[in-house]
Formats: structure tokens, sequence, C-alpha cells
């Protein structure tokens, strides 16, 4: 239950108590009436007391009962009044409309004036606030002005040229492109940009100058998937179906490496050459891992140098044989080593991407694998094999 709701529902039951007590709770009159009355009992007792003890006779009795009972009437100002009736039923009903009424106008005030989706635990989503097209013109405005009185400021108009293509106003993209392009030269990014609204300046064909402009950049950064992009539909509006089909698929293959879609390049490749590409499969993640191994310095004058080196990975808190060895003598420390899926001592036993795994680097006296009184050794800690490319493992105990 959401503690808004334990809190108040607390606070309007304690409300509820206060106030039905207060109600409940016997008049000012109607309690000195009773205490008069048990006065009145108890001096009428003493009395007759005092006659079966021959204090008084029965005539004083009669006398001091009379005087007794007008006393009890100066003192309440009338005869007692029975307190059912009437105003009990009006009491009882007060009560009832207090208990059903109070709850009822708390919570529809609340729900009316309150935050109520706060209370019922969720959170309210702000809208995003939409821009007007006056609004987006007055930035615009103010960008153009600014690049006025600073017209030698190349990101303000590679800004413009990017917004102006944003809203389809491509000629007016062209203009302030080609100023970003004249001031900052062949940066791939402007290159990109800029040929990208020539083409569509041109009704989404891509021009001669486009064409030269996709090219130097894959000059500049031949692995850019956007430049293989767009070079690729160049070539095919030229008919040139081989390059055409060079470009896209290589940019294909390097979208798929990133692990992002692929199928509005698959569908420019099946449409020139007529049949269904084959999926890419994601790529598997390496199954080895580099390794560094040191010894620290307290340990250094206790290396053996003839000793045997041994590095390997273990499934942790498991046992069996390593999963991956490399075995060289302790004069090669510090060492460098790659473990890999290669080294393993049992086919079935073997370094596997997404495994955890430890790396211990070990000098054995004995020459073999098994840890021994008097060895040297250095354990990393748990790590996902192709996801850590690498690790350093410092020996620095001594087996016992």
């Amino acid at each position: 239950m959401n503690l808004f709701w334990i809190i108040a529902g607390a606070l309007l039951l304690f409300v509820l108590a206060t106030l039905v007590t207060a109600l409940l709770r016997p008049r000012r009159g109607s309690t000195e009436l009773g205490t008069n009355k048990l006065l009145h009992e108890s001096r009428l007792t003493e009395l007759r007391r005092d006659i079966e003890d021959q204090v008084i006779a029965e005539q004083e009795l009669a006398n001091a009962t009379e005087e007794i009972d007008r006393a009890l009437l100066d003192e309440t100002g009338s005869a007692p009044k029975p307190l059912d009736g009437p105003h009990d039923a009006a009491k009882w009903l007060t009560i009832a409309v207090i208990l059903i009424a109070i709850p009822a106008i708390t919570f529809i005030t609340y729900f009316q004036l309150g935050e109520p989706d706060i209370a019922l635990g969720n959170t309210p989503t702000q809208a995003e606030p939409d821009i007007s097209q006056q609004q987006i013109d007055d930035m615009l405005a103010s960008l153009q002005q600014r690049l006025v009185d600073n017209p030698h400021d190349p990101e303000g108009w590679l800004l413009l040229g990017r917004s102006f293509l944003a809203l389809g106003r491509y000629q007016e993209a062209v203009t302030a492109l080609a100023k970003t392009y004249e001031l900052v030269g062949d940066v791939p990014q402007v290159l990109l940009h800029y040929a990208d609204a020539l083409a569509m300046a041109n009704g989404g064909q891509i021009t001669d100058q486009a064409r030269q402009l996709v090219l130097k950049t894959l000059e500049i950064e031949p692995d850019n998937i956007t430049a293989l992009w767009l070079a690729g539909l160049g070539a095919r509006e030229l008919g040139e179906n081989d390059q055409a089909l060079a470009y896209l698929s290589r940019a294909r293959e390097l979208r798929a490496a990133t692990g992002s879609p692929t199928e509005e390049l698959d569908k420019a490749i099946e449409d020139i050459q007529g049949v269904p590409v084959e999926p890419i499969q994601p790529p598997s993640l390496a199954a080895s891992i580099d390794v560094s191994v040191n010894v620290a310095p307290e340990l250094i004058s206790a290396v053996d140098p003839s000793a045997t080196l041994f590095v390997f990975a273990r499934t942790p808190k498991t046992g069996g044989p390593p999963l991956a060895v490399s075995r060289t003598l302790a004069s090669s420390l510090p060492l460098a080593v790659t473990l890999d899926e290669t080294m393993a001592m049992a086919p079935m036993f073997k370094l596997q991407a997404g495994q955890t795994a430890t790396i211990t680097a070990r000098i054995s006296k004995s020459g073999t694998p098994g840890s021994a009184p008097g060895d040297l050794q250095g354990v990393s800690e748990p790590l996902i094999v192709g996801d850590v490319k690498s690790t350093h493992v410092i020996i620095n105990e001594i087996v016992e």
C-alpha cells in the first residue's frame, strides 16, 4: 500500500475518533445531576443508619429527608430528566453523518484538487512541449543573425545547414553547407552533409558534385558506412552495378559488425542482384585473452630462472583440467602471452567465449602445472572470456 494512503488514513481515523469521542462524552449537566443524586442517596443512607442506632427519631428522619430533597432540587434547578429519547437519536445521527461525510468530502476534494496520480504511485509523464513554427523561425533567424555578425563560424554554418536539411529546405541547406565546406575543407562529416544536401536538392538523385564529395570522404575514411552507402547508390544510378554491389556489400558487413540492422542495405543489394541476400550472422566473440605476467618485488629474489612458468585459464571453483595452458621458463619474466582455445589440454575443456575464467601464473619447481609447497603463483579475478580482452597477473604468493 502506498505510504501516502497509510498516513492519510491514519490521520483521518484520528480526527474521526476525536470527534465521535467528544460527542459520546456525557454532558456536564447530566454528570452533575448524577453526582448530586449520589450525594442525596448517601445522606439518606446515613440518616437510616442513625435511626437504627437510635441516634435520631422517626420524625427527625422525615424532616431531614424533606430537607435533603429540597436541597437536591435547588442544586439541579429542576427535577432529574431522563437522558434517553430524541436527544440521543440526534446525537447518533450526527455521528453517522460525520463518519460518512468527512471521508467522502476529503477524498472527493483531493481527487479534484490534488495529485491523485502521485498518491497512487504513478509518476505523471510530462508532455514534450510543442515547438511552434514561429519558434523555429525565430531560432533560425537568431542563428542567421549570429552568422552575419561572425561569418567565419564553421560550427554555426554547419548547424544552420543541418537545420535546413531537417526542415526539408534543401537549397538553403546547400548554401549553408557550401559555406561550411569553404571554411573547414575536407572534413568527412561536412563532406557527407554537403553531398546529402546536394542530392536532396536534386530530388534524391546523386549529382556529380555529390559523388565527388562522397569519394573524397572514402579516400579519408575507407570504412565510413554512410559514404559507402551513398557511393553505392550513386554507382547504381550510373548503371555501374558491380561497383555499387561492392560499396553496398562492404557497408553491410561493417554495419552488421556493429550489431546494427541491415534491412535497408539488404533491400538495396537485392534490387541490384535480383536475388535475396544471405543473412549475416552476428560476429562471435573471440575465445582468447591477452595476459601479462610479472613478479611482486618482494618475491623476485625467490624466483629460480630455470623453473617452469605456467600460465593457464581455469573455470573458478570447479577444478578440472585447465582450459588453456602456456608453458615457458621463469627466466622469460616479465611475460606477455595470449591464451586461446587451441591451447586446451583436453578437447572437452577449452576456452570459450562468454564463459567465466580465472588466469593463474605459477612458477613450478616440479615442472608440472599442479601446485606444490614452495611454488610461487598469482591468480586474477574472475573474468568473462571475450568481454575482457586482456588482464594482468602478478605473482605475489608462495604456495604452502
